[in-house]
């Protein structure tokens, strides 16, 4: 068993396209986030891994689009925590990973939640390999409820996608003369 502790602060500039591009706003300001997680990692057999985490993360100065506005804003101060866990299975052919988050997203100085972050996801992931170069996943994703900036609920839905990958090169060396 691990446990893993860490805490951040980061700088999140505005991007080029949040200046300039449309709905871009040239007063916004860098957002500063400071994260602490905190989380659990446990082998339970050679196949089977457990993790769980639960993160706070807090912002000043966080930035979003508002559509009311038709525009890229500040909006304060805002405060994201959340629990995640996934469930793993790596065999010899195939790996199966089954996730669920759940999440409190707020903007505090509005007192409304963050606009596109989902209440809740869970995930399910499964791999197969089929040789040494190629393989088939299959993912399905049910996302929570969640809001717009105008504070429009969007309803929960279902994600599926199905590929296949085939290594084509497996060692491309590339030589000048």
């Amino acid at each position: 068993d691990t446990v893993k502790a860490s805490f951040t602060k980061g700088i999140n500039n505005p991007s080029l396209y949040s200046l300039y591009g449309y709905g871009g706003n040239l007063t916004l300001r860098p957002e500063e986030s400071y994260q602490g997680e905190l989380s659990l990692e446990s082998k339970l057999d050679e196949k089977f891994n457990f993790m769980i985490s639960y993160f706070q993360t807090y912002f000043k100065e966080k930035f979003q689009y508002d559509l009311n506005a038709s525009q890229m804003r500040n909006i304060g101060g805002a405060r994201i925590e959340g629990l995640e866990s996934e469930l793993s299975f790596k065999g010899m052919k195939e790996e199966i990973k089954l996730s669920a988050s759940f999440l409190d997203a707020t903007a505090i100085n509005q007192k409304k939640k963050l606009a596109y972050r989902p209440n809740t996801m869970t995930k399910l992931n499964y791999v197969r390999y089929l040789d040494d170069t190629s393989k088939i996943g299959l993912f399905f994703s049910a996302i929570g409820k969640q809001y717009d900036s105008s504070e429009k609920r969007i309803d929960k839905y279902t994600l599926f996608d199905f590929n296949f990958q085939k290594n084509i090169y497996t060692n491309l060396l590339i030589e000048f003369y």
